[in-house]
């Protein structure tokens, strides 16, 4: 009980997110990734590294892709851009 007492005052001092904001993200998320969209998967809490400002619950791959391109966008779409590029071509029927 202590440990999510702690974890609690963690997150709101660090995020400005409480348990039950939390709660209602995951609700209004349907308990999805806001990024893949997997259900079932452990959500985290995704902040943003300049602001700490809370952004929305990720399944844990996909917060480490955001963290591993350093919150930059220019690096996630030419991830997008690689990946179409070498991406294998469609069957048909």
């Amino acid at each position: 009980m202590e440990r999510r007492k702690e974890r609690a005052r963690v997150v709101r001092s660090r995020y400005g997110i409480t348990p039950d904001e939390i709660e209602k993200t995951r609700i209004a998320q349907s308990s999805r990734c806001a990024i893949c969209q997997i259900a079932g998967a452990e959500l985290v809490v995704d902040h943003c590294h300049c602001t700490h400002k809370f952004r929305a619950l990720l399944c844990r791959p996909c917060n480490l892709m955001i963290g591993y391109a350093h919150e930059n966008p220019a690096v996630l779409f030419a991830a997008i851009q690689y990946l179409t590029r070498h991406a294998p071509a469609q069957e048909v029927g």
